[in-house]
């Protein structure tokens, strides 16, 4: 994709905030979103299994409600698409909030970009090697999924986004079925280099910026 001149990026850390907190934050940019304005939001996330619009609770999640919430998790049906996913501390949530229609990307361009912006940004700057696997969302190593990707668009706007397994622990998982996927092999980006969330989330949003400005 050709950098677009007049665009605005920012990104802005948020630590680690409830989930309630990271859609109040994405919908107030969405009302206000300008035609060249992007704000990218990183953040790590309280516990909490997300529902998508595809997901089932008596399908995808394994462990009991009981079970889920003693080890502190919220349950919350979202309206992005994809199935069940989990996010608590350790993994990195990102919500790149583009305007994809007054930019003119398609939906299809826009998913495609945010997979190779990942795999190229690992493959450089963090020495971490993604691939994707056919018919199954997300991005992988050769040791299990690594990135979960899950969207909406909104007023022309795209909302929700990806999470990356940082340090955070896998064990969790188990849980549910990720996406769909029972018993889903998870890597995460400290079996190969000390990273931390915020970190991670620098460098993806330096790689977000060569793709929308031009220099």
């Amino acid at each position: 994709m050709e950098a677009q001149q007049n665009t605005i990026v920012t990104c802005d850390w948020l630590g680690k905030i409830p989930y309630s907190e990271s859609l109040r934050i994405q919908k107030s940019f969405i009302n206000s979103v300008g035609s060249k304005e992007i704000k990218i939001l990183g953040f790590e996330c309280e516990p909490v299994i997300t529902v998508g619009k595809r997901g089932s609770l008596a399908r995808d999640l394994i462990a009991t409600k009981e079970i889920v919430t003693s080890k502190g998790y919220d349950i919350v049906k979202v309206d992005r698409g994809g199935e069940l996913t989990m996010h608590h501390p350790g993994q990195l949530v990102i919500y790149p909030l583009v305007p994809i229609e007054k930019l003119k990307i398609s939906v299809k361009d826009f998913v495609d970009l945010l997979e190779n912006l990942t795999v190229g940004c690992f493959k450089e700057s963090l020495g971490i090697h993604l691939k994707r696997q056919a018919s199954e969302p997300g991005l992988y190593t050769d040791n299990g999924k690594l990135v979960f990707l899950g969207l909406r668009i909104q007023k022309g706007v795209s909302t929700h986004g990806l999470s990356i397994n940082v340090n955070n622990s896998l064990e969790d998982f188990s849980m549910i079925k990720p996406c769909g996927v029972a018993e889903q092999k998870m890597d995460r980006t400290t079996n190969y280099s000390p990273l931390e969330t915020k970190s991670v989330f620098e460098t993806w949003c330096q790689a977000l910026k060569k793709e929308f400005i031009s220099t």
